[in-house]
């Protein structure tokens, strides 16, 4: 006589995988025309928070829009990043080339960044 065995149920552990956290760069064009560079990793949170006045170095500046946005998988990247976009020239060459995408360029505005 063979004897069956019964299928037990697999106990194997699931392992569930966050996915890697993700490192935001932005640029927010204030309502008086100021640029505002921040740094998060969350974004969604991050401008729900400017767009409800909760950030103090944008709350007397609202409404923000995005305006530009760089992604890194690493925190050191994107702060050295962020420091960088903050210093004169490179946020005067970022407004260029913004502005160059929206297609505002010699002198003449195609749409209102």
């Amino acid at each position: 006589m063979v004897r069956q065995r019964s299928a037990k149920p697999c106990t194997a552990v699931q392992i569930r995988s966050r996915p890697p956290t993700m490192y935001h760069v932005y640029a927010l064009k204030c309502a008086n025309d100021d640029v505002y560079i921040g740094f998060c990793s969350d974004i969604k949170i991050r401008l729900a928070r400017h767009q409800k006045g909760f950030v103090k170095s944008t709350k007397s500046k609202l409404p923000v829009n995005l305006i530009y946005l760089e992604t890194y998988k690493s925190k050191m990247d994107a702060t050295t990043r962020e420091k960088q976009l903050k210093g004169h020239r490179a946020k005067s060459d970022l407004l260029i080339q913004i502005k160059h995408s929206f297609g505002v360029n010699d002198g003449q505005k195609k749409q209102e960044i």
